[in-house]
């Protein structure tokens, strides 16, 4: 039995987090982990289900910069015989201890993790309820693995894209992107929103940077940019929710089309969410937990 220690620095990403946490879980090791950040990563932990055994307090939560406090505390810890690093300065961190009888392994692209058991469909009138989206509203959800990141102002205009191209009657389509508070942008789009009257159109819920909590209340995803949100888009896989990628840089008519055809055409939403359903099955936690096992072998 492999004892694992677990460091995870940063600025705190609910998403990795929650991917430690699974990892965590894989059966036939002991597994410790260290949080070396501010109380803001604390509580980001625990709001996705993370247990931690210590709490090492960096200066910008910087595990480099705070590598005194890590000597310190691993002075005083029980030794591990391996030592998970999740992210470029916990490795450069966890070098600098020199501890030969430690295997250090690095942030590996473990790929995503989602458990569709953890996204209760069920829960979907009760959000969008307090969302005060109604039966014919149509909420497209912006996802990023670093949640405040994508930029809303540009997701805003593929949704009013669609929004003009859509409609029944005449009438448009009620839609609403949804974001986190902080996403970047955000006031941006709120502008552009307010000049037209449209400010409904643009709905905040910080719940959206655990996505599996509020994806049952939605009716598709955007994700942008070249490198996607491979731990996000995972989860909308598992949460049978449509998703629309950018393909080709700052083509978003191309990506105003493909929301509209899932937001307006059953069977194209349906091959949508089958093709997401097929892909979850690599993303389950098991598999993970079968890569995990062969690392710390």
């Amino acid at each position: 039995m492999t004892d694992v220690l677990h460091l995870i620095d940063g600025p705190p990403r609910p998403l990795t987090l929650r991917l430690i946490a699974d990892a965590a879980r894989t059966p036939g090791h002991r597994h410790r982990v260290w949080l070396l950040g501010g109380a803001a990563m604390a509580y980001a932990a625990r709001a996705v289900g993370l247990g931690f055994d210590r709490r090492v307090s960096t200066p910008f939560g910087n595990a480099v910069f705070g590598w005194p406090a890590l000597r310190a505390a691993w002075r005083r810890a029980p030794r591990p015989n391996l030592i998970h690093c999740w992210t470029p300065t916990t490795h450069r961190a966890a070098r600098l201890l020199r501890q030969p009888d430690a295997a250090v392994i690095g942030p590996d692209n473990l790929g995503p993790a989602a458990d569709a058991a953890q996204i209760d469909p069920a829960a979907r009138d009760a959000i969008r309820r307090e969302w005060g989206a109604g039966p014919s509203t149509r909420v497209v959800a912006l996802l990023s693995d670093d949640p405040d990141n994508a930029d809303a102002y540009r997701a805003m205009m593929v949704v009013a894209l669609t929004y003009e191209s859509t409609g029944v009657d005449g009438e448009p389509m009620d839609l609403r992107l949804l974001v986190t508070p902080r996403q970047r942008g955000r006031p941006h789009a709120r502008r552009m929103l307010d000049e037209f009257g449209k400010a409904e159109m643009l709905m905040q819920d910080s719940r959206l940077a655990a996505p599996w909590s509020v994806l049952p209340g939605c009716d598709a995803a955007l994700v942008l940019g070249p490198r996607g949100a491979p731990l996000a888009s995972a989860w909308a896989a598992a949460a049978g929710v449509p998703l629309v990628n950018e393909t080709a840089p700052d083509d978003l008519r191309t990506m105003s089309q493909q929301l509209t055809d899932v937001l307006t055409d059953p069977d194209a939403a349906a091959r949508c969410i089958d093709q997401g359903r097929a892909s979850a099955a690599t993303f389950h936690v098991d598999r993970l937990h079968a890569k995990l096992n062969e690392l710390y072998r």
